[in-house]
């Protein structure tokens, strides 16, 4: 499910109660899969497993939202300037049919790679009329 465990046996307790509190809300492992790597990575699992117990009926967004608050949504490494990260904000908030759990996504997914905000940025560039779908292909395609 996170960083290679791939069954419920090799997962910790805190991570298994997140997993099992994330499948009441939506019975998808993608979804589940996506949001125990997110937090994993900004090391929110148990906090986020608090605010689905504290948060009886919270949804998907109420989530996303909530690890949102925790973590900027930063789309470059350290080393980038600050203008590299504010101008892909801005051009995934121009896609025409841009909604933020998009943003946030692909902000989450390219800062894993050093380069992955510029290749974005140049591919939104390249291809103006590009949808969300699109550009998840595309990032998909390109391994991020």
């Amino acid at each position: 499910m996170i960083d290679g465990k791939k069954t419920n046996e090799d997962l910790t307790p805190q991570e298994q109660r997140l997993a099992d509190l994330l499948f009441t809300i939506k019975d998808d492992e993608a979804f589940v899969n996506s949001l125990m790597t997110w937090c994993d990575e900004d090391d929110v699992i148990e906090e986020t497993a608090d605010f689905i117990e504290d948060n009886p009926g919270c949804t998907e967004s109420d989530i996303l939202g909530f690890i949102a608050s925790f973590v900027e949504m930063e789309c470059v490494d350290d080393e980038a300037p600050a203008e590299t990260a504010d101008e892909l904000k801005n051009l995934l908030e121009n896609v025409s049919d841009s909604y933020y759990d998009f943003v946030f996504g692909v902000c989450h997914a390219v800062k894993c790679r050093a380069d992955g905000a510029q290749l974005m940025i140049d591919y939104i560039k390249a291809h103006p009329e590009a949808k969300s779908d699109d550009i998840i292909d595309w990032m998909e395609e390109y391994g991020m």
